[in-house]
């Protein structure tokens, strides 16, 4: 399987290289093919990645808070544990929404993880639904401490999310994924 996902990802910088330096190409193939590259990516982590427990399907068309439990999370080292001491659900704030295109409601969920030196911190969890599972296919880290989360929601693949973070004032910041990381747009 290696084999084809090499394969599948030399395809696809093959393609995006072809299309960086085309004047010619109109700006939505450009986007289009950015985004096909992008779910590649998407596909071929994890296709790779090693997730030592099974994984309950989703048990319906949408997934919900219970699909969250069961998903595969990335810990402080990168490796993909349960939710439990390592990483945890920081809160109720969890949206769905499609992130990457592919018709798919996906989430977001702030959790907190706990490294293996006790230290502790907080990142939103992009979690794709792909093959019925939702997997935690990237973060954006959002500090050592909660930030006071007033909403947030995925609108046509952002997620848009109005936050205070320590004693500053609330700020809405917009994330994007792209490939396997969660990018923060301002």
């Amino acid at each position: 399987m290696n084999t084809s996902i090499l394969a599948l990802l030399q395809i696809t910088t093959a393609l995006l290289t072809g299309i960086q330096g085309n004047t010619v190409l109109p700006s939505s193939t450009a986007r289009q093919a950015v985004g096909i590259a992008s779910r590649v990516v998407q596909i071929s982590t994890q296709a790779t990645a090693v997730i030592p427990f099974s994984v309950p399907r989703d048990d319906g068309i949408y997934p919900n808070y219970i699909d969250l439990l069961h998903s595969p999370y990335l810990s402080a080292n990168g490796t993909y544990v349960r939710l439990g001491p390592v990483v945890a659900p920081g809160g109720q704030y969890v949206a769905f929404g499609d992130l990457n295109g592919d018709g798919l409601d996906d989430a977001t969920i702030v959790v907190k993880r706990t490294a293996a030196d006790g230290t502790v911190a907080y990142a939103l969890a992009a979690m794709l639904n792909q093959n019925g599972i939702l997997f935690n296919i990237a973060d954006y880290p959002l500090g050592d401490t909660m930030p006071v989360i007033n909403s947030h929601r995925i609108e046509s693949g952002t997620l848009i999310m109005n936050m205070q973070e320590g004693a500053g004032a609330s700020a809405t910041s917009t994330y994007w994924l792209l490939g396997n990381q969660f990018l923060r747009a301002d």
